[in-house]
């Protein structure tokens, strides 16, 4: 099966990180705070919520099936259709019947729940099962004898819903191999020739977190399958080795053509619920007109909704001081605004203290002019996210209106100094 169309048909997000999984009021306010961005699809998948993976195999409890028949109705009354993954990880057997029967059984009891969508996962699970025995060592026909079951007896049980895959290899990132060891030149061809036509696969772009994602990325991951294609795009996500860093900038990199070939566009979050509505305003924007998207203007567009107006040029200065993430490259120096004026003043100051100066007092006043505007100004939710890195900032601060006398500071610089320039945000990080 092929996509050729303007427009992506789902346009969301995939809450799949890894970390605290959020409580439903912080759930509720993202999905309303997104919602005039053009919001449509919600997939649940968080990878430490113990009853769609670690414990997939077991029924939903009372407060579990009470809280996602509560998502679903929430998403239902504001026209958002919610997903819901299962991570097939052991004790989950494939091997075993009655284990496939209780995923289905689950599946079905989750639809009559409101769950309008279900994505089998198998990312970073390589490793997990044997399909030696049964399955002539196809990791392949192992796991698509595991999606065809589960999907043929939700079926049988009534069970009428769009059905995702995450394959093992969702990206030719070489840190899969690395990580999980290698794959079957020809695993994604096998998983494609088995698994039912009406099943799509997600795919995260050319890298785990892809700096830029074009069809040419596309193409070369999936060869000759037409097979439609969901994408989870790893922006602004901040889970795992990236948790000390604060990915607030908006989405560039993704070329305007995707949706000719790719059905769907799901962000996976920023950890950070109420800070994260500001980028993955951006990822809707560029989702539902990604030839007229411009980073810039939706930026401005993301704050004008989200912010309040004596705010946003101090939050600006926060992305600018806080900046390091995928999309790093790919982002021009002055285009949110306060990677220029301060962020070049304090690294000029930095490097004057090196040499045994000091910092100009017209560049820290600024510094904590932006800190109490941002303390002042941002709702209560998303300043109480904010405040590692706030206080390392003000940190800082202290230490550079102390004139580079500690011993502190002149580690923190030295060791923070790349290719002949200081790197802020590296040192900010909390």
């Amino acid at each position: 099966m092929g996509t050729e169309q303007s427009v992506f048909q789902e346009i969301g997000v995939v809450e799949g990180f890894y970390g605290r999984v959020w409580q439903p009021a912080e759930r509720q306010a993202f999905i309303a705070s997104l919602l005039p961005f053009g919001l449509n699809t919600y997939l649940y998948c968080p990878k430490h919520e113990p009853a769609l993976a670690a414990e997939v195999l077991r029924p939903l409890n009372g407060e579990e099936a009470g809280h996602l028949g509560e998502l679903a109705t929430f998403c239902a009354g504001r026209g958002v259709a919610l997903w819901v993954g299962l991570h097939l990880e052991p004790p989950l057997n494939v091997n075993n019947a009655a284990h496939l029967e209780a995923v289905a059984a689950k599946c079905h009891g989750l639809w009559k729940l409101g769950v309008k969508g279900f994505c089998i996962q198998f990312d970073d699970l390589s490793g997990a099962f044997d399909p030696a025995a049964s399955f002539a060592g196809s990791l392949a026909a192992l796991q698509a004898h595991a999606v065809e079951g589960i999907y043929r007896q939700a079926a049988a049980l009534g069970v009428q819903a769009s059905w995702l895959v995450v394959p093992a290899l969702y990206t030719p990132d070489p840190l899969l191999e690395k990580t999980y060891g290698p794959f079957a030149p020809d695993y994604l061809a096998r998983l494609d020739q088995s698994l039912p036509a009406q099943v799509a696969w997600m795919y995260t772009g050319p890298r785990v977190c892809a700096p830029s994602i074009t069809l040419a990325h596309l193409e070369q991951w999936r060869g000759a399958s037409r097979r439609e294609v969901v994408l989870w795009d790893n922006y602004p996500v901040n889970d795992a080795a990236m948790v000390d860093n604060l990915h607030i900038c908006p989405l560039t990199g993704r070329a305007p053509d995707l949706p000719e070939r790719i059905r769907g566009y799901l962000f996976n979050p920023l950890l950070q619920p109420a800070l994260g509505a500001l980028p993955g305003a951006t990822c809707l924007i560029y989702a539902n007109d990604p030839t007229g998207y411009e980073p810039l203007r939706a930026w401005h567009s993301a704050l004008a909704a989200l912010l309040p107006e004596q705010g946003r040029a101090a939050f600006g200065e926060l992305e600018a001081l806080t900046r390091h993430c995928c999309l790093e490259g790919f982002l021009p120096d002055q285009t949110f605004g306060p990677r220029g004026p301060l962020v070049r003043r304090l690294e000029q100051g930095w490097q004057a203290l090196q040499n045994g100066g000091a910092m100009d007092a017209g560049t820290l006043q600024e510094l904590r002019r932006v800190l109490d505007t941002l303390n002042e100004t941002l709702p209560p939710a998303m300043a109480s996210e904010a405040r590692p890195w706030l206080e390392r900032l003000s940190q800082a601060h202290a230490v550079c209106a102390a004139r580079a006398d500690s011993t502190e500071w002149r580690a923190a610089a030295s060791a923070y100094r790349k290719g002949g320039a200081y790197v802020l945000g590296e040192w900010f990080r909390p």
